[in-house]
Formats: C-alpha cells, structure tokens, sequence
C-alpha cells in the first residue's frame, strides 16, 4: 500500500527530463523527471514516452534541491549520477555575514532508487565561492568528459552608488524591500570540466557575463543556463557549425520569461592561448594511435602555431599553421605513423593564437 509521504503534493519546482541510457531500464521508465517536491524532497516521474508521466518515488531528502538537479546514466562506471544543489558551512564568511555557502554535490545509483550520500564537488582548492544551477552535462563530443555551466552567485554588502546607474534600480530597491539580497545579488557564469564528475577543473573567468546593461539584466538571475547543447549551423555562408546554449531571462520582472541563444565554438570553451609575445607549452609524456594529427585553433594573420613531437631520437617538426579552422590537418616533415605507440612529448610554439583541442586520428591512404 502506498505511503502518503511517497506521493508528496505535487508542486514540483526546477523539474529536468532525460532520456535513460540504461540498458537494463524498463522501457515504462525509459523517460525519468526529477524535481523538488512541495515536502523538500528530491522526487521522480517515469514515463515510456517522455509525454505522459505518473509518480515514481523519492530519490533523496539530503540537499537544498531548488535549482535544476541533473541526472544521467554513466556506462564507466554502470551506475547514475545526479549532480544536486545544496549548502555548507564556510566558517571564515562570517565576516560577510553569510556562513551557509551554496555548493554543487553528486551522488551515486545503481538502480535510480538507492542514492549515496551527496558529497560536495572537488575543485581542488578553489575558491570557495557560491554555485547555482550547474548545467552538467557530457560533452557529446568527448562522452568521457563532463562539462558544467554552473551559475556564480555573488551578493555584495550593502548598497552603493553603483547600483543606482545599473539598469532597474527602482526595481532592486523593491527587491531588498522583500528581502536585501534579492536588490544586492547578481549572477554570471563559468565552466567546468571533469573525467570522472567528483574532481572538477573550474575555470574562474565568467564564461558568461550579463552583458551590456539593459532593462532586464544585471540582476540575480542571469546566466542560468539550460542543461543542453545543440550543434547548429552558423549564420555564415561555408563557415562549421557552432554549439548552441540557451539562457533564461527577465526574472522578477513579472512579465513572459523567454530564453536566449548564446553560440560558442565547437570545443571552444577554453584555450591555450598566446598573445603577441610568443609562448612556448609543453605536454606530459603520452602515447598516441593513429597516423595524423589535428588542431582546432585561431591565429592572426601575423600569428603563427608550430607543432614539434618530441622523441630522444627523432623530433618531428610541423610547418608553420596559421589560419582558424576547427580540423586542421598539421602537415609534418616525417611520417607521423612512425611515432605511434611510442612515448612522445608534444610542443607548441604559439603568437598571437589560441588552440582549443587536438586529436590524433586514422588517415586512410
């Protein structure tokens, strides 16, 4: 007999739908919901069509919940992981007089019913500064690697001039007249990437800002960024296709909510990069396959990008690559084959250029 408390009103908030990439799920389930329930509680709805849904169960009472919570299957490691919003105790904020600091946490299934205790993201000593929606998600080029667009809350002390020039102040002064840091608060975006989801490499530049000021922004809210990636053609004739982000926009603003397109460049979250003055990287030892290798970078057209592999024996030197491509071929004096298998140390010469990704690969003929 169902329990009361299992079938909690129904006043879901932040609810996110995936498709199960468990073999073994029934096909009834193939579609999962998971939201906050009106009792605080992290709840799912299952459907086999991703239309109709009924209720399924509770997944977890640990956690704050009320931002989206990410789910997924992980065939490396043949259990789910969900990646939920919470808080902690950070002691030496008190002088800010904030002392619960929000936080990204994952938790482990191998069924989508029993869930590990959360435990807070690996940022490897970061700083410890607050996380809202994180958007994580796998790369769908690279499925071993998570990729997040977590949502950074900043809340300042206390009013000032400055926000009296930002777009809405009438606004902000209501909003602290409901509560101070719904006027103080403001919100951008990072990134962050991950092999394995619990150790994270976050990179602290604003991956997205608010933008120039207008009517609607620059107020907490911006930035929150929808849980998916869509390849799609650029506006330029002949140019690749670009990814595809969306973001939500004019929170508070008691008027229809709509979402904005942001485009980014294929694998172009971060970069290697080299201003004028000429930079010289050098790789771990690695092993590679394959017989060619490719960048995906940007110079001027006074930079330049050199590629040397490097063995005791016999380093191989690429030309000069100059251009922006998303798959350039790097021409080298030697045959790259020759090298596979074996330990090799990448180099790279850069000015006035960014590379963004590599990959070894299979010519044929």
């Amino acid at each position: 007999k169902a329990k009361a408390e299992d079938y909690p009103d129904q006043g879901h908030d932040m609810v996110y739908v995936f498709k199960d990439d468990n073999p073994a799920c029934p096909e009834d389930e193939r579609y999962k919901l998971i939201g906050k329930s009106s009792n605080r509680t992290l709840f799912c709805y299952i459907s086999a069509d991703g239309i109709r849904f009924r209720p399924g169960w509770r997944l977890s009472d640990q956690g704050a919940f009320d931002t989206h919570n990410i789910a997924m299957w992980v065939p490396e490691i043949n259990a789910y992981m969900a990646f939920i919003r919470d808080f902690h105790k950070r002691p030496c904020a008190v002088k800010e007089g904030r002392t619960n600091i929000r936080d990204i946490r994952w938790m482990t299934s191998p069924d989508f019913k029993t869930w590990t205790k959360p435990e807070m993201l690996d940022f490897d000593g970061g700083e410890d500064y607050p996380l809202y929606v994180n958007a994580v998600q796998r790369y769908y080029r690279a499925p071993h690697q998570f990729v997040g667009f977590p949502t950074r809350y900043v809340e300042r002390e206390a009013w000032t001039p400055n926000y009296d020039q930002l777009a809405g102040a009438e606004l902000r002064r209501k909003l602290i007249g409901i509560q101070p840091r719904f006027g103080l608060a403001t919100t951008d975006c990072v990134f962050m990437t991950s092999r394995d989801g619990k150790r994270w490499r976050r990179y602290d530049d604003a991956f997205i800002r608010p933008g120039i000021e207008r009517l609607n922004n620059w107020v907490y809210g911006d930035c929150f960024v929808a849980p998916a990636m869509i390849e799609t053609p650029s506006p330029l004739e002949h140019a690749p296709n670009e990814i595809s982000l969306y973001c939500f926009e004019n929170h508070w603003r008691m008027i229809p909510a709509v979402m904005r397109r942001y485009t980014s460049r294929i694998d172009g979250f971060v970069s290697r990069h080299a201003g004028y003055a000429e930079k010289r990287l050098v790789t771990l030892p690695f092993i590679f396959d394959g017989n060619t290798l490719s960048l995906n970078f940007s110079t001027s057209t006074r930079g330049y990008v050199y590629v040397t592999l490097r063995r005791p024996d016999c380093p191989m030197v690429s030309c000069e690559l100059f251009g922006d491509a998303l798959e350039r071929r790097v021409p080298f004096e030697g045959d790259l084959a020759s090298l596979a298998g074996r330990e090799v140390v990448m180099e790279l010469e850069l000015r006035d250029a960014d590379v963004f990704a590599f990959q070894f690969g299979m010519r044929q003929g």
